[in-house]
């Protein structure tokens, strides 16, 4: 089941909510200190999210998806440049950030499934060119018994933008 976006920026949290499998009002009221759009929607916000939820992940590398390494279609969350316009100068899919989740394959290209009701198909060139962004990531969940704790810098990185987010706005959009 695809949960799609409801608003403009949570594209996170429909990603979360696909590839676990759940509600977008569980995945919502799990975000720490509430989700305030893209100052609260990291990697390192999901792994706190999953870890509230009972999920473990696992860095999913992107050869695995180039070659269809055996993930399913709906069971790997993918954070893509949002855009990169060829007629600027500046890149700005470094900063314009969108998480997605696999789709499959169709030949050679990666299906992905956009949150927004759209499937985009990305060749091995487009998908290598998004990860050239050292910010791009992607990763799988399971179902875990016993949560593993996150290091003191990433769950610091996660008070310390819910505290930002919490003074200088953010929000669905």
């Amino acid at each position: 089941m695809v949960v799609d976006m409801r608003y403009e920026n949570d594209c996170g949290i429909a990603c979360v909510a696909t590839v676990t499998g759940l509600m977008w009002e569980d995945v919502y009221s799990a975000w720490p200190g509430g989700f305030r759009g893209d100052v609260s929607d990291s990697y390192i916000h999901h792994q706190w999210v999953l870890n509230m939820l009972g999920f473990s992940f696992k860095r999913v590398l992107l050869e695995e998806l180039l070659t269809g390494a055996g993930h399913q279609p709906g069971s790997v969350a993918m954070l893509l440049n949002a855009q990169d316009d060829p007629e600027t100068w500046a890149r700005e899919d470094y900063t314009n950030l969108h998480w997605c989740v696999y789709a499959g394959r169709s030949g050679s290209d990666v299906l992905v499934f956009w949150l927004n009701g759209r499937v985009k198909a990305f060749t091995p060139e487009m998908i290598r060119k998004h990860f050239s962004n050292p910010f791009c990531v992607c990763y799988s969940v399971a179902q875990t018994q016993q949560a593993r704790r996150l290091p003191w810098y990433k769950r610091a990185y996660v008070r310390l933008t819910a505290w930002v987010g919490s003074k200088f706005g953010g929000g669905l959009k």
